[in-house]
């Protein structure tokens, strides 16, 4: 979006808040709500300083809560994979022999 498009365009008053609100999900229980709080801060934040104005506090709150839900669902992911990874390592030989005796039988 060009700046001057960005200008024309009035600000919606309940951004802030759905920002804020969207950034306490992220932490306390989805966060895959983490990147889109982050994604509307930034864009609110890009939207303020070319409007010349300061960012509303509550949208600045949501904003870092976003970055730390989405801190939270990259580890979340990155152990997920982990986990998959040694249960597959430990058992897949489990597996395997319990599905080759069976063959055999």
């Amino acid at each position: 979006m060009s700046d001057e498009v960005l200008i024309q365009k009035e600000m919606d008053p309940n951004r802030p808040v759905m920002i804020f609100v969207l950034g306490i999900i992220s932490i306390m229980a989805c966060q895959i709500c983490g990147p889109v709080a982050f994604f509307l801060g930034q864009q609110y934040r890009r939207e303020c300083v070319v409007r010349g104005i300061e960012p509303d506090g509550l949208a600045t709150a949501g904003w870092v809560m976003g970055i730390i839900g989405t801190v939270l669902l990259t580890l979340g992911l990155v152990f997920a994979l982990i986990y998959i990874g040694f249960f597959c390592v430990f058992f897949g030989a489990y597996f395997i022999a319990l599905f080759g005796m069976l063959l055999t039988i």
